[in-house]
């Protein structure tokens, strides 16, 4: 695509491309043990996937250097343009975001612009802590843009008010290019709390520098503070 040409090393530029790779049949399950816990957008997600007989996968190539924006716009349209192209595709799986959506819900995104990449590019995972009342939410597909996903370990909060509080959080990331830095607050979910947040190596695979949200009393873990 020559309207988005993407500027490598020594200032060369690359037209950004899409990979479309032809269908074929579904010979091993989609997604890994963990990406199959947490289908939230898809009722019967895991029974939906494994019905699937065939296969086409697309992927964006040589994009990388492009911003994050325009990037973001362009899968949106891709995708789109693939399910025209495809009208009896029934899911689509995200491997970055490790988020399974209808074709149905995907081609009534209720987002705009740029944001279009949210709905199936970013999951808000859920993980009980084994051994504790501990809880883990973060989110998943920021950090193939190069902005860092959020993560909050906490007890005795609603998992989905923190589930709409990840999802607040990493919109306003994305929409403002990631201004929040380690030792910023923010506000929590219980009204006038704030809430700090710091950057650190994820607790949940994939490995990845993740914007971790100390829920005030309700946060768990230990954390290495920065002054």
């Amino acid at each position: 695509m020559t309207d988005h040409m993407a500027t490598y090393k020594d200032e060369k530029k690359v037209p950004s491309q899409l990979m479309l790779i032809e269908c074929n049949p579904v010979k091993e399950p989609i997604g890994d043990a963990i990406a199959r816990t947490q289908f939230w957008d898809c009722p019967e997600g895991v029974k939906l996937l494994d019905s699937c007989p065939w296969q086409v996968m697309a992927s964006d190539f040589m994009a990388a250097a492009l911003p994050y924006l325009e990037r973001a716009d362009i899968l949106a349209d891709w995708l789109e343009i693939v399910l025209d192209l495809f009208p009896q595709c029934v899911a689509v799986y995200f491997r970055a975001s490790g988020k399974l959506l209808t074709a149905d819900s995907i081609r009534k995104n209720p987002y705009t612009g740029p944001l279009r990449f949210f709905h199936g590019g970013v999951n808000a995972r859920f993980f009980n802590i084994q051994g504790s009342n501990d809880m883990l939410v973060d989110t998943l597909g920021l950090y193939a843009l190069g902005l860092p996903d959020v993560q909050y370990h906490f007890h005795d909060l609603e998992p989905d008010d923190v589930v709409r509080h990840a999802y607040n959080t990493a919109i306003y990331q994305f929409e403002n290019d990631a201004p929040i830095e380690s030792g910023h607050t923010i506000g929590g979910i219980e009204p006038e709390s704030k809430w700090r947040g710091q950057y650190e190596d994820s607790l949940i695979q994939p490995s990845r520098v993740v914007l971790d949200i100390a829920a005030g009393e309700f946060a768990s873990g230990g954390r290495n503070e920065e002054p």
